[in-house]
């Protein structure tokens, strides 16, 4: 599955480098009340040369104004932005602020190439204030699909950076599909910064480069499949994959494939946000390649992880030379709960370092890992019930480095805890267990 994911990668890569000329060409299928709006009948070129940025902000300007379901349409070519065509620095080349049914799409990835000289302000902004979202007559949807977008580097003296693809109030049903974009050096922000969406579903992304991918706050369903993120081996700026900030109750990431991240997947609370935690995210059938924490856990969250592969490469450094696959932190209480099942964790020093909360580990397999799973209790106040069983390790299979030196598993003082049916090879202490009370620890071999 990976390597059909990188080599997806790959031809995106050089797909993202061509140029493309603009010929004529019809609009994609789109629904017959939907009014599409060509940005080439406003002056785009789309011939990789011509700075189509004052065109295509008019054509934006117009489909807002048009007070009927529209779609922006990027015809296949290669479109050079340069800067915000309003004259205004940080102003976006495409602005949404009223609510509505909005749409920007391409021919495809290889086709429609958006190549953003510009870190002045955001490709696409979707900004939709709450009250006047809540008093549109219409739902506000968003749909962002097929096409690929080139981010050149920030000049030296910049500070500012924007999002690519900025969807704050962008509406009840949010769809992208089909988007690559591809970060230079020097040109890192985020990819999709996706704010109050009711519905989010993600399919077929690939960023490429020191970008963050998606930032998500305040979505309630989230759907994301077949996404891939890859940074570049070695580079002290590594991406984000996704950072979920106080998201809804039903969050779905599927087929992902992070690579050369800082962080594959961030499950963070901003403090100044009073939506509530995450409740629920379901993590599967995807792959963590050499990144740096494969999965962050800061707030309160129920996470499974289910069929995940944890995988690390002593040639592949990044910020960090101790690698870890799993990071549960002392944070907010300390009631994040995770459950981890029929995945593998290969040559990371930490697979999972737990703070608090509560880990069911289950039948996985662990190899050439310096630790498989450290427990510390929490510095801070425990969530009710918090203070028992925080952790089960069972049927699984602990294979460390043949220089082991310290414990595959071990724990601060705790209660009520649970290893048994463990399978311990190449370490000469497998276990390092306090108990306090009620513990049962059976069954282990070699451990």
């Amino acid at each position: 599955m990976r390597s059909s994911l990188l080599l997806v990668a790959s031809l995106a890569l050089l797909a993202l480098c061509a140029a493309y000329a603009a010929p004529a060409s019809a609009a994609p299928s789109v629904p017959s009340d939907v009014r599409v709006f060509d940005v080439t009948e406003y002056g785009a070129v789309g011939d990789g040369k011509t700075d189509d940025s004052q065109a295509v902000y008019k054509a934006g300007q117009v489909m807002e104004q048009c007070n009927c379901a529209a779609t922006l349409y990027f015809p296949k070519g290669n479109y050079l932005l340069t800067a915000p065509a309003s004259g205004v620095a940080g102003d976006p080349f495409v602005d949404l602020q009223t609510p509505g049914q909005w749409g920007l799409i391409g021919d495809g990835i290889e086709e429609t190439v958006i190549h953003w000289q510009s870190m002045a302000g955001q490709f696409l902004n979707v900004q939709v204030p709450e009250e006047a979202a809540a008093a549109a007559a219409v739902s506000t949807s968003f749909v962002l699909g097929n096409l690929s977008v080139l981010v050149e580097p920030i000049p030296p003296d910049w500070e500012a950076q924007y999002n690519v693809f900025n969807l704050q109030g962008s509406g009840d049903d949010v769809q992208v599909n089909n988007v690559h974009i591809q970060w230079q050096p020097r040109s890192a922000s985020v990819g999709f910064y996706v704010v109050r969406a009711a519905t989010l579903t993600v399919n077929d992304v690939i960023s490429l480069g020191p970008g963050e991918g998606f930032m998500i706050q305040e979505c309630s369903n989230v759907l994301v499949s077949d996404v891939t993120i890859m940074g570049e081996a070695g580079a002290a700026n590594q991406p984000t994959g996704i950072e979920l900030d106080v998201s809804g109750d039903n969050i779905v990431l599927q087929r992902l494939s992070m690579s050369n991240a800082y962080q594959g997947l961030y499950v963070f609370l901003f403090p100044f946000l009073s939506a509530g935690d995450v409740q629920n995210v379901q993590l599967s059938d995807s792959v963590f390649q050499d990144c740096d924490f494969g999965v962050d856990v800061a707030t309160n969250v129920t996470l499974q992880v289910d069929n995940v592969l944890f995988n690390s490469t002593a040639s592949a450094a990044g910020r960090h030379a101790n690698r870890t696959a799993i990071l549960i932190e002392d944070f907010h209480y300390s009631a994040a709960s995770v459950s981890v099942s029929r995945s593998h964790f290969g040559g990371m020093t930490t697979a999972i370092d737990q703070t608090g909360g509560r880990v069911s580990v289950k039948s996985n397999g662990f190899s050439g890992v310096a630790v498989g799973l450290r427990y510390t209790a929490p510095a801070g106040p425990v969530a009710a019930g918090f203070d028992v069983e925080p952790f089960a390790l069972q049927a699984n299979s602990f294979d460390a480095l043949s220089t082991q030196q310290t414990p595959v598993i071990t724990a601060s003082p705790a209660r009520g805890f649970v290893v048994e049916d463990n399978v311990c090879t190449g370490s000469t202490t497998a276990m390092h267990l306090l108990c306090t009370g009620g513990c049962t620890v059976t069954n282990n071999l070699g451990c």
